[in-house]
């Protein structure tokens, strides 16, 4: 006799592990299972069709197409003339747990205590394989030493060799604090890194914006002029890595920091 099979109906759809709302992760650990995807990932577990091909994944610009997010993330305003897709659900830094005060994208706020659906902690998988690491979850320390035997971040926000597109998963080294950090060689680019083995990325503004690391809401010379966030303290912070707590791409107008780009300079 013949073995019972099961086979996936034509209505069943796959999963996978995003951090857009739009493209699986590209990570077969993370895309595997849903406790890997929302656990040691920090991901979303989403269905492979969750968005149409023409919608705009989270992070986007969706200035005039207000309509066009992938779910859950809605068009939301950064500024007046510069709209984003973002979740509503869970906080823009790195896929967690909700914004405390619901504040603007890229807010790096305290974060809710809340726990996963499955209490047992996550750890290396036990398949009768074995088991995959993804190579950028390698953990690197961001350390070296000076002359006078104190320790400095050796850690620089740069483009990847390999990445020539608007977004591209990078790695930041594991003791690097969860954070938004400026590009130093130009004005238009960051790095966000999670602070986890969770993927950092590396992304640059569009259309002529500026990465703006502490987020102004009008011109520098506005009367009413403000940051929604603020530099790291110690190392990572202002003078230094200039990394900050969130960000936004911005107009050259309302960029207000003294980076060694001279990005506050800019027309």
């Amino acid at each position: 006799t013949m073995e019972p099979t099961t086979s996936k109906h034509d209505d069943e759809e796959d999963y996978c592990c995003s951090y857009d709302y739009k493209n699986c992760s590209n990570n077969s650990w993370c895309d595997k299972e849903k406790s890997r995807c929302e656990g040691n990932c920090n991901g979303t577990w989403m269905g492979v069709n969750n968005c149409a091909t023409d919608g705009l994944a989270r992070w986007k610009e969706c200035t005039n197409y207000k309509d066009s997010c992938c779910s859950p993330a809605t068009c939301t305003m950064v500024n007046p003339h510069y709209w984003q897709c973002l979740s509503t659900h869970v906080s823009d830094d790195d896929g967690g747990d909700e914004d405390d005060d619901g504040s603007a994208p890229h807010a790096q706020t305290g974060k809710k205590g809340t726990s996963p659906p499955s209490l047992k902690p996550i750890s290396t998988p036990c398949p009768t394989s074995k088991p995959v690491t993804p190579p950028t979850m390698e953990p690197t320390t961001s350390k070296q030493s000076g002359s006078d035997g104190t320790s400095s971040p050796a850690f620089v926000c740069s483009r990847p060799a390999d990445c020539s597109g608007v977004s591209c998963q990078i790695q930041c080294p594991l003791d690097v604090p969860t954070g938004y950090y400026p590009d130093l060689s130009g004005c238009d680019s960051y790095c966000y890194c999670t602070g986890t083995r969770a993927p950092s990325r590396y992304e640059t503004c569009q259309h002529g914006l500026l990465w703006d690391p502490l987020g102004w809401n009008a011109p520098r010379n506005h009367r009413g002029a403000r940051a929604a966030f603020h530099y790291l303290s110690g190392a990572y912070g202002k003078g230094t890595l200039w990394g900050s707590t969130g960000g936004t791409c911005n107009y050259a107008s309302s960029i207000n920091d003294t980076r060694p780009a001279g990005c506050i300079n800019k027309p």
